[in-house]
């Protein structure tokens, strides 16, 4: 299993757009992985947020498989969103896939920063993913 962070807005600052994502990826059976089921956890930094999952968005053309090698149905995919997860004002954005796959999940979310200063830079500590 890998992640990995994508910030395509850095610094983000007031009034603007920013939009990332968190892409999982199952080694596929040539790679020699085995197809299995994973979630994408990310604890979004401080003053950045969303709302419902609406806001975040699956690509189409993720290379995400089940084991016969067809391509896996994405509306199957579930998003969580925990507002101050653990009492520590961040919201936790959770990705479940179900079922066992192989390949990468590729999705995005943009945000208004509406906070008066920096948003988030990918420099800043705290930018906590994971993924099980």
């Amino acid at each position: 299993m890998g992640v990995a962070k994508v910030v395509r807005t850095n610094p983000v600052v007031v009034g603007e757009k920013a939009s990332f994502g968190v892409n999982g990826s199952v080694r596929t059976a040539a790679q020699g992985g085995t197809p299995t089921p994973f979630t994408i956890a990310d604890l979004l930094p401080e003053g950045f947020d969303i709302d419902d999952a609406s806001q975040v968005i699956l690509y189409p053309g993720s290379p995400l498989t089940n084991p016969d090698g067809s391509k896996y149905d994405l509306s199957k995919v579930e998003i969580e969103i925990t507002k101050n997860y653990n009492g520590t004002g961040r919201t936790l954005l959770r990705m479940i896939v179900p079922d066992p796959v192989e390949g990468s999940l590729l999705h995005k979310f943009r945000h208004d920063c509406e906070e008066h200063r920096t948003c988030w830079t990918n420099r800043e500590p705290g930018n906590d993913v994971h993924a099980r």
